[in-house]
């Protein structure tokens, strides 16, 4: 007959009970019990030991005795050591900050996942500090621990009062501790700097040296290369204090931010962490994004007409393009299961005749994604067909893969405004048929590859004192 057993819990409960004193048993000093041999195991449940309830019930003398000596043993260790919240508190560290530091430094937590104290407390006196030290603050952060603007502390960067200590995944500046503490030992005019009226100049504005000694190293850099052969301009913003260098790509790719930074001077180098030299800004980065997306078999282009704008809107016709070299991948026209209504014919001059043999949207959609691929699908005003697609898909259960979700499709509409510096949108102009329409749209993805229209005609203006803030800086577009 099988013996019956009992959980950790359980099996604790019931030899405090013989012990008879008060003193609790812990589901620990049984496990160490069962270790050495002195209470057998019956069987487990979900992984976990039970322990024999008669044992635990009656315990023999050998069992008693070395259960007091177990549970003193844990006493003692209890009232000599510390949780790892306890530990990391005593370090003034958090608990990840400590067990990743104590680990590093050889420590181990011991019985019941407690560290020893008098290890702790060397810890806290020799290794604690300079973790606590190493321990990084985001910039506004950082701006509230010197007690000054966020504005001021950019200019002790570029300066290189205040070095960052790298970026996080977010790709935000960080500080360490030691860092801002070297920096707020400086001998400078804090006070005045707290005190700066947020519309005035700052008073470490030019902590890094003249701003026209900056502006000079910018037109060297914008130079150097438009000297490799690539179209490169550049914009000041007065109000921000900020640089802009934009370029268009080559044809064969690049150069990338990070090959540009590589080759600045340590003044730009630290501007950029201080938020005073952007590399790519909004249109710099649309231009090398249409430029990725024209690579083979990244991209494709698809457009759409339908049965109407609003409501139960259905597809009618959908083609797509590459990207790379504007080959009709798919088009089709689709019997979309509901009558044309006559303004939408009157748009794209689809009837209900020309649709009344073709295929339905549940056996299209599944060649169109075949035909696609993996490529990310475009469109000019994505929201559109790629709600539209959405909606159809729902309406027939049709298979429409990643299509069927507008979060993998990307807009050329709102692209195009970013590359033309306006919050306003432009329509396409070209004959609402989908093949059409596709074929166009690709026209302006191949031409947010190059600068917008006036984004290099400017003289280079070197200083910022002189330029003029919303029309072109140095080489910068006007804005539209």
């Amino acid at each position: 007959m099988p013996r019956m057993g009992l959980p950790a819990r359980h099996a604790a409960a019931c030899l405090t009970a013989a012990l008879g004193s008060g003193t609790p048993v812990l589901p620990d000093d049984v496990a160490r019990l069962a270790d050495e041999g002195l209470l057998g195991h019956a069987g487990e449940v979900c992984d976990h030991p039970l322990y024999d309830a008669a044992v635990c019930r009656e315990p023999g003398p050998e069992l008693v005795g070395r259960l007091w000596a177990v549970v003193h043993e844990r006493t003692v260790w209890t009232a000599n050591s510390w949780t790892a919240q306890e530990a990391a508190k005593r370090c003034e560290l958090t608990v990840s900050e400590f067990t990743a530091a104590a680990g590093d430094a050889g420590l181990r937590p011991g019985r019941l996942g407690r560290w020893e104290r008098t290890a702790v407390e060397a810890f806290a006196a020799r290794t604690a500090p300079t973790v606590r030290a190493s321990r990084t603050l985001g910039p506004e952060q950082s701006a509230r621990r010197l007690g000054v603007r966020r504005r001021e502390l950019d200019y002790l960067v570029e300066a290189g009062v205040l070095v960052p200590a790298g970026r996080n995944a977010k790709g935000t500046v960080q500080f360490t501790l030691a860092s801002l503490d070297s920096a707020a030992a400086q001998p400078l005019d804090w006070h005045r700097a707290a005190t700066a009226p947020p519309r005035h100049p700052s008073p470490w504005a030019e902590l890094a040296g003249p701003l026209q000694a900056r502006a000079e190293l910018v037109r060297a850099l914008v130079e150097q290369l438009r000297e490799v052969g690539v179209s490169a301009w550049a914009r000041y913003s007065r109000t921000a204090d900020c640089w802009t260098v934009d370029w268009a790509p080559l044809p064969q790719g690049g150069p990338d931010r990070e090959e540009v930074v590589a080759v600045l001077p340590v003044r730009l180098a630290r501007a950029v962490d201080a938020r005073r030299l952007v590399l790519l800004g909004p249109v710099g980065e649309t231009m090398h994004w249409a430029q990725a997306m024209t690579q083979p078999g990244v991209a494709c282009v698809i457009d759409c007409e339908s049965t109407g704008l609003r409501g139960d809107t259905r597809v009618v016709e959908v083609a797509a393009v590459d990207a790379f070299d504007g080959r009709t991948l798919f088009e089709s026209l689709v019997q979309p299961g509901i009558a044309i209504p006559a303004p939408a014919t009157a748009i794209h001059k689809i009837t209900d005749a020309m649709v009344a043999g073709s295929p339905t949207w549940d056996q299209v959609a599944p060649d169109l994604v075949a035909a696609v691929g993996s490529r990310i699908p475009l469109a000019y005003n994505s929201a559109f067909d790629a709600g539209l697609i959405a909606h159809h898909t729902r309406m027939t259960a049709a298979d429409a893969g990643h299509l069927a979700s507008p979060a993998s499709w990307q807009c050329l509409m709102k692209r195009r405004s970013t590359w033309l510096s306006t919050t306003g949108w432009r329509r396409l102009g070209a004959d609402h048929r989908a093949l059409g329409d596709a074929v166009a749209a690709l026209d302006v993805l191949r031409s947010l590859a190059q600068p917008p229209p006036g984004a290099t005609e400017s003289a280079v203006d070197a200083d910022p004192s002189t330029a003029d803030w919303g029309a072109a800086a140095h080489g910068g577009a006007p804005h539209r």
